[in-house]
């Protein structure tokens, strides 16, 4: 290994620049010729929960014969996954699910603790998403019974389940391990956020280095509306819900990982491009990752740079990176949105068809860049903080918040199809009653807590779908 102390050799240099070009193609590789009307513009959409007993009310741990592991390889073998085979753990599991005449890829994995993130597409059509999904959730539904589990898969941003992270323990995997501990010499809250949050990610084709990095722009400039508009957390720690306040996964990773959660100043330069964002990965990402020999490497404090110096990354190690460095709004060959908690499954596909409208279509596009075109890293700051402080009456970009939320809805219908506007009309609905998801969790609490206590009528009950605590039901129905 090269003393840190001494200046790198020509053979380092040359090793981090096949490295760093190794990073622009799979920039390079997820361009489509075609302009955001083209028809081969697809979208992924990977939704993270948190997998509940029925029977205990209680978070299922990812070790075990019956834990998340052994679900996931269950699922892996529906899924004709033939490493599946006899596996009794698996941290993830890919195949594809049959839609109409066609395949949809489709894929499930684990957060870093045994948080069940399902993926599906690429596909054009947001309603092709929605099938895939819920024709995946009916496989991990039907593993669970083959562990022996009664499960529901809670999409909060917040496990509603816990009083503390520390009951959550991590995967077993080493770069969980060395993230945690690199993540807590430089943040607050870093058990929360790995152990405790789930997020709702939307991945959309681009056109080209131009393409990219205005979307980039703008996806950024929108990345504080979007966590407003998604906040879906009920309880932190076990306190009264009405004391959780707005926007806690975001504020939770923003203690954590500062460096991941912050506009890139690049973003908003005339110059940027790939290159500029690879440059700020191999500047400030931290270098956790899965060395050459299939271990995770410890960096210490080391940049990404220093690491790609020393070892020759594989194509396959490299993409890796890409997806575990993603900052809240990222490339990895597409666009990555991760500014969203975990959706139920309607409301996932509502949020994607307003990802698809407004960055999939020439003019929405151009009209969503004119409301934020007063975006600034600094701007972008403050419009999170007042999102967070007042809501719906906070000021964005010099624009009143529900006017802003409401001329981006319309934008985006605009830009899709029938079908895909009724998706968007699921969670867009919501907002046009001046609330966010979170409401709906807190209102039908607030109902339950109420019939605990004895202050309501009967008839007040109704509002209820189930005697099943909030937030603990099954979200795989998308119809």
């Amino acid at each position: 290994m090269q003393d840190s102390t001494s200046l790198p050799s020509a053979a380092d240099l040359a090793r981090q620049r096949r490295n760093h070009d190794r990073l622009l193609a799979i920039l390079t590789g997820g361009e489509h010729a075609g302009g955001r009307g083209d028809e081969s513009r697809c979208l992924l959409l990977s939704l993270g929960r948190f997998v509940v007993d029925r029977q205990e009310g209680t978070t299922v741990p990812f070790g075990g014969e019956r834990g998340v592991g052994a679900l996931v390889a269950a699922t892996g073998r529906l899924l004709g996954d033939e490493g599946a085979d006899g596996a009794k753990g698996l941290t993830s599991t890919s195949g594809e699910v049959p839609i109409g005449e066609t395949f949809v890829n489709a894929a499930v994995g684990v957060g870093p603790a045994g948080q069940l993130v399902t993926t599906v597409g690429p596909a054009h059509d947001v309603g092709t998403l929605g099938e895939a999904l819920a024709v995946l959730e009916r496989r991990v539904h039907l593993a669970s019974r083959e562990v022996g589990r009664d499960i529901d898969l809670v999409a909060q941003g917040y496990n509603p389940t816990v009083e503390a992270p520390s009951d959550l323990p991590l995967v077993p995997l080493a770069r969980n391990t060395l993230t945690e501990a690199h993540l807590s010499r430089h943040g607050e809250k870093v058990r929360d956020a790995m152990r405790a949050t789930a997020e709702t990610v939307i991945c959309v084709d681009y056109g080209g280095q131009r393409e990219a990095a205005e979307s980039y722009r703008v996806a950024t400039a929108l990345s504080p509306v979007l966590s407003f508009l998604t906040d879906n957390v009920l309880h932190f720690r076990g306190e009264d819900p009405h004391d959780c306040g707005r926007m806690l996964r975001r504020s939770l990773w923003s203690q954590a990982a500062p460096a991941l959660t912050s506009p890139l100043p690049e973003a908003f330069g005339p110059s940027f491009g790939y290159r500029a964002y690879v440059a700020w990965l191999e500047r400030q990402a931290p270098a956790w990752y899965m060395g050459p020999d299939g271990h995770d490497l410890p960096s210490g404090e080391q940049p990404l740079s220093a690491v790609m110096m020393r070892h020759e990354l594989s194509q396959e190690q490299v993409d890796q990176l890409l997806k575990a460095l993603c900052p809240e709004v990222g490339l990895d060959g597409r666009l990555v949105l991760r500014c969203a908690d975990s959706l139920p499954a309607r409301l996932a596909l509502g949020y994607a068809a307003l990802a698809k409208g407004l960055f999939c279509d020439d003019k929405a596009f151009e009209l969503a860049s004119v409301l934020v075109s007063a975006a600034t890293p600094e701007a972008v700051e403050s419009a999170r903080s007042a999102l967070a402080r007042d809501g719906w009456d906070a000021e964005v970009y010099g624009r009143d918040a529900t006017d802003l939320v409401s001329q981006l809805v319309r934008i985006a219908r605009d830009g899709l199809d029938g079908s895909e506007r009724d998706c968007l009309d699921s969670i867009a609905q919501i907002w046009e009653v001046g609330a966010v998801p979170r409401d709906l969790l807190l209102d039908t609490w607030d109902i339950t807590h109420a019939q605990s206590e004895g202050t309501v009528e009967e008839d007040g009950a109704e509002a209820q779908t189930s005697g099943d605590e909030p937030g603990t039901r099954s979200e795989g129905n998308v119809n």
